[in-house]
């Protein structure tokens, strides 16, 4: 029974995730068919200088959560497909869950 509860739950939390993405996602759509209609000359200005912050902006932040996770002592909780052991029995050979090993030769 708590397994499928929490599928439900899982289900129900990433449909609310997807609706929020898609609403934003319109409205987006929907400033940026404004602003190139309706303020065409600060869209022409701006658009650039707007589009490069946020691709600086994206660049720092995997910079900063690279070199955060890259510190020897924070270490990752265990969970059913992250094993700090490295125990391959539990995990099968590549962390996948997957116990088959590669065909030694491909048709």
């Amino acid at each position: 029974m708590g397994q499928f509860t929490s599928s439900i739950v899982h289900s129900i939390v990433w449909f609310g995730k997807d609706i929020v993405s898609r609403f934003s996602a319109a409205r987006h759509d929907r400033d940026q068919w404004f602003m190139y209609n309706k303020r065409q000359a600060w869209w022409k200005k701006y658009n650039y200088v707007l589009a490069t912050g946020l691709d600086i902006g994206t660049a720092l932040s995997a910079l900063l959560v690279t070199l955060v996770l890259q510190n020897n002592g924070f270490s990752f909780p265990e969970w059913f497909l992250n094993d700090p052991n490295g125990n391959v029995e539990r995990f099968g050979e590549y962390g996948d869950w997957c116990f088959l090993g590669l065909p030694e030769k491909l048709p």
